[in-house]
């Protein structure tokens, strides 16, 4: 008695022809991030790479790692909103010293030098901003541990207290590093610790920014009050000018200092089926309360942690009338619906409190189906929809736990290949999971990454592809001693062709308990 194992490969491996189909997406430095003793993570080192996919046991840390990924993108993502662009609320008047001022003006009048000499057309090619300025940028940057601490506590929903591994001896701490494209040398470093809360950063690599027009009005700004008297400007206006020119700067900066985390991340959590369905009852109350305020006490409701409210605030505010079909990330997102949805995920707003309704139109259908009475797997994939649609955009981070939730295999594969759509569209994906078929179908899309052009159409898989260097796959291994988790990279096997991970584990105990079974079902002594 014998049955073929589910998970057999194919021995033949096409090899690299080096006519691979050219992405769509930039190059960018690689980004690294660190951790220790962090939850149930003892240890583990990361690059955040186009496409990043956590993978293990559950109750590894990976929605923790995730959730502080989605932290440290809200923090230091370049919106007017993010603490690290309000340096007024950091400078004193001991950092403001004459030389700073000095060294800002003498450059300020360099760049609008090079910037008036420019020729009509001719891309202005990056400048070394002097050390002074480079020095009084990381000091805003280092001085906002707290400000980092208390998002990073906000999106758990949760102290940091309450965030670092139990049974560690140590202090749990986090480091950035900016890699040089073309070494493992960082460019930059940021370390954080959270007990308590501290920012130190190393900046081992000159800060080369090329001057917007936002820079160069506030450097303009400064050449004009040195015009105003033989003098100059007097301290009060050069201190505000430092101030303004800082706060332009970190902007411009930010793209050196972290890399891909100054782009806007976007979270959807486990059990997004549940969430939607609670979507309208969670709206009745707010218009409810919202109604009742001022006639009666208000109730005491439970705390969410930061991305399960972010999650429901974005939905709340997601507004169809901005909706703009020619971005690239609108047709992903049709194309989720015609590929496993077999229909479109709608939008309305009621009439009290101009709150959204959602629901499902299958196709053929002339009426719509209110989203809780829409299968599970409509409502899981309902937010990948209407994100792609309303928010995301390229060069963003989208973070999706579980996608295989309440998928057939078959709409497993093809939601994988989907994402790899999105990662060859410009934007980032980071995905936990514990599905076997949503790395054996990864390990396809990199396979057909070295499939010859001319043999493209025979490869299936609607031709999508994505290098190996644009994924990255991480497993989150329970160890005994020390007691948590220690995360490591894993590569395509010997063959080239299979991310292996302990799904062949689960299988070959699976298998071998059938055959037992079957010997002594038989009667076999």
């Amino acid at each position: 008695m014998g049955r073929p194992a589910r998970n057999s490969r194919r021995a033949a491996v096409l090899k690299d022809t080096g006519n691979n189909e050219d992405m769509e997406m930039g190059t960018n430095d690689p980004l690294e991030l660190e951790v220790t003793d962090f939850g149930p993570i003892v240890s583990g080192q990361i690059d955040l790479r186009p496409l990043t996919v956590f993978v293990g046991p559950s109750n590894t840390g990976k929605s923790y790692l995730a959730i502080l990924i989605y932290a440290l993108h809200r923090f230091f993502a370049s919106a007017k909103t993010s603490a690290i662009r309000r340096p007024t609320r950091w400078l004193n008047e001991g950092e403001m010293r004459k030389d700073l001022i000095d060294a800002a003006s003498v450059w300020a009048e360099e760049v609008l030098d090079g910037y008036g000499s420019q020729s009509a057309g001719q891309t202005q090619e990056p400048m070394v901003v002097p050390i002074a300025i480079t020095e009084g940028i990381r000091s805003l940057v280092v001085k906002q541990a707290d400000s980092l601490a208390g998002e990073i506590s906000r999106c758990f929903g949760s102290g940091l207290d309450e965030l670092a591994r139990k049974q560690a001896r140590g202090k749990a701490e986090l480091k950035l590093r900016l890699l040089a494209d073309d070494s493992r040398s960082a460019r930059f470093e940021h370390e954080v610790s959270f007990k308590p809360p501290t920012l130190g950063s190393v900046f081992t690599d000159t800060l080369k920014l090329v001057p917007n027009d936002e820079l160069r009005r506030h450097m303009l700004t400064q050449r004009l009050m040195d015009l105003q008297s033989e003098e100059g400007a007097g301290k009060f206006e050069l201190a505000f000018w430092y101030r303004n020119l800082l706060d332009s700067l970190i902007d411009l900066a930010l793209p050196e200092l972290v890399g891909t985390l100054h782009h806007p991340a976007y979270y959807l959590p486990a059990d997004r089926t549940g969430v939607m369905h609670a979507h309208n009852v969670v709206v009745s109350a707010l218009i409810e309360s919202a109604a009742m305020t001022g006639l009666r006490p208000a109730a005491q409701m439970p705390m969410l942690s930061g991305v399960l409210a972010d999650f429901l605030e974005q939905l709340i505010q997601i507004d169809s009338r901005h909706r703009r079909r020619r971005r690239s990330s609108v047709v992903h997102a049709e194309r989720i619906e015609r590929a496993i949805l077999q229909g479109a995920v709608q939008m309305e707003r009621g009439k009290l409190g101009s709150y959204p309704r959602f629901s499902y139109r299958p196709e053929g259908w002339k009426g719509s189906l209110p989203l809780m009475s829409a299968s599970s797997m409509v409502s899981e994939l309902a937010p990948v929809v209407l994100f792609l649609r309303h928010l995301v955009r390229p060069g963003d981070l989208l973070i999706i736990e579980e996608p295989e939730s309440h998928l057939h295999p078959a709409a497993q594969v093809e939601f994988t290949r989907q994402i790899a759509s999105l990662v060859r569209a410009g934007i980032r994906v980071l995905v936990t999971t514990h599905s076997e078929w949503v790395l054996e179908e990864l390990s396809n899309i990199v396979l057909a990454s070295t499939v010859p052009k001319t043999r493209k159409q025979d490869a299936g898989g609607n031709g999508v592809a994505l290098n190996e260097d644009q994924v990255g796959v991480w497993a989150f291994n329970p160890k005994k001693r020390p007691k948590g988790t220690v995360i490591e990279e894993i590569k395509l096997n010997a063959s080239g062709d299979l991310y292996s991970a302990s799904f062949d584990d689960v299988s070959a105990d699976t298998y071998n308990r059938w055959v037992t079974l079957g010997n002594l079902a038989g009667g076999d002594a």
